[in-house]
């Protein structure tokens, strides 16, 4: 049996520096259910915390250095509280001195501290390893000081690390995702108010992972371009509406319509993503009691064409598994989860046709590319608030 993140996390530590640590933390992924970008334009998401994730353990130590291990690579990093300076390379460890530094920029730390990370969150799925890294590390580090901060200052101080440290201007879905997760419900996120609201998921409800083997590396990718061009329409309805408004939020889809053929082709159709997307939110949240799983289903489906027409953040990997998901009995839904460009694809399936549904997608995989598929079951998770463990 693998040892849980948890254990390796501590196993590493008393390796590295020959003690137990002080604190451990544990912060998990996320899938995106529904709700694609919509969180920097003040939409709504549908999301979940899932049951893999990232610990860190770790202990204050005198002076001002700061030491990082990680099973996830096996290196170990020393950096200095005094530096500050974003470089972004796309490592783990842009990620942990984002952190560190936005700790510091209301609390100037006692010293410095030693700390290990180990995970089990598949690597470019689109199952937000990063925020599952900023949370856990975030909360490790304000354990041991102590420093208070509010879950959702918590979120933000991760936002902030992931756009100074490295490169991408997310919003605050992940974050939020991993801090409030809860066992077999979805987290329903209004990202104007910020009002979280646990939504419990059907009892039959269940959830694959397909990883399309397409790198997910949302610092490379468009994503920052994708953000660019929706400011870029929610200023244009600004200025060409009668009433205000702020982000693609105050923009109804009958608007969408009226006013898209006057707007630049592209910025036009990121548009139409976001707008669909935000009211597919609304509409299921409201049916997802009475309609059970299949009027999400086919949110999901719909979510995902829109994702290839609109807003261009799938690949043909991805665009595969869903189309074959659409003819097998079993599959509910599907579509890309999280920022695309590659990633994962989440698919909505029963307990009970779970396991048909991942062999018929299999064989469809394999006769097409090859290759096997690679393929986890998630599940609706606590997050790092609601610890299991």
């Amino acid at each position: 049996m693998t040892p849980s993140p948890r254990d390796q996390a501590k196993e590493l530590f008393v390796k590295a520096y020959g003690c137990n640590p002080d604190v451990q933390t544990w912060a998990p992924g996320r899938v995106e259910v529904l709700g694609n970008h919509t969180d920097y334009n003040e939409g709504l998401v549908l999301s979940a915390a899932i049951q893999y994730g990232i610990s860190v353990a770790i202990s204050p130590q005198v002076g001002t250095q700061c030491e990082v291990a990680a099973t996830l690579d096996g290196k170990h990093i020393t950096f200095d509280l005094a530096d500050t300076k974003a470089q972004p390379n796309g490592h783990w460890i842009d990620y942990v001195r984002g952190i560190t530094t936005g700790i510091q920029d209301r609390t100037p730390l006692q010293s410095g501290y030693r700390a290990t990370i180990a995970g089990d969150v598949p690597p470019g799925a689109g199952l937000s390893s990063s925020a599952a890294l900023e949370i856990a590390m975030a909360q490790a580090i304000l354990s041991i000081f102590p420093i208070e901060r509010s879950p959702l200052q918590i979120a933000r101080l991760a936002q902030k690390a992931e756009k100074d440290f490295a490169g991408v201007n997310c919003g605050l879905l992940d974050q939020i995702s991993s801090l409030y997760g809860r066992k077999q419900s979805l987290i329903h996120t209004d990202f104007r108010s910020l009002d979280i609201q646990l939504i419990p998921l059907p009892s039959d409800a269940a959830f694959l992972v397909a990883n399309s083997g397409v790198p997910h590396q949302l610092s490379t990718s468009e994503y920052n371009e994708r953000r660019e061009s929706c400011e870029s329409a929610s200023g244009w309805f600004a200025k060409t509406l009668t009433h205000p408004v702020a982000s693609l939020r105050d923009v109804s889809w009958q608007e969408w319509e009226t006013h898209h053929m006057n707007m630049p082709g592209k910025t036009a159709k990121r548009a139409a993503h976001i707008i669909g997307e935000i009211d597919r939110v609304s509409n299921v949240t409201k049916t997802l009691t009475t309609g059970g799983i299949n009027a999400l289903g086919r949110c999901m489906f719909e979510s995902h064409e829109s994702s290839q027409v609109y807003f261009e953040n799938s690949c043909p990997e991805l665009d595969f598994i869903v189309d074959a998901c659409r003819s097998i009995p079993g599959a509910k839904g599907a579509r890309l989860t999280g920022g695309g460009f590659g990633g994962g694809a989440l698919i909505l399936t029963t307990s009970r046709e779970l396991s048909e549904t991942s062999t018929a997608l299999q064989k469809k995989w394999r006769e097409h590319y090859n290759t096997d598929l690679s393929m986890i079951e998630v599940l609706a998770s606590d997050g790092a608030i609601n610890p299991t463990s």
